[in-house]
């Protein structure tokens, strides 16, 4: 969820929802044409990209845990948390 911390308090808070879940192919998108949401996309995209994969490296893919992130977007206003 990206958190934009110098908003002012007239602005109302802005989101998305951004997420695998295990019954679902794809990512879970909900605003996610958001800047951060999609520097977000395009990295994991990227990180995909430069992967071989092998059966190992699949079998190590398919078996990593979840994890906990914060990403700062490229314009310093923005954070993912995941």
């Amino acid at each position: 969820m990206p958190l934009n911390f110098k908003r002012t308090q007239e602005v109302p808070p802005q989101y998305c929802i951004f997420g695998k879940l295990p019954r679902r192919a794809d990512f879970v998108r909900v605003n996610a044409t958001h800047p951060a949401a999609m520097q977000l996309d395009q990295l994991l995209a990227q990180s995909l990209q430069r992967l071989e994969f092998t059966e190992e490296a699949t079998r190590h893919y398919l078996g990593m845990p979840p994890t906990s992130f914060v990403l700062q977007s490229r314009d310093h206003n923005w954070l993912s948390l995941g």
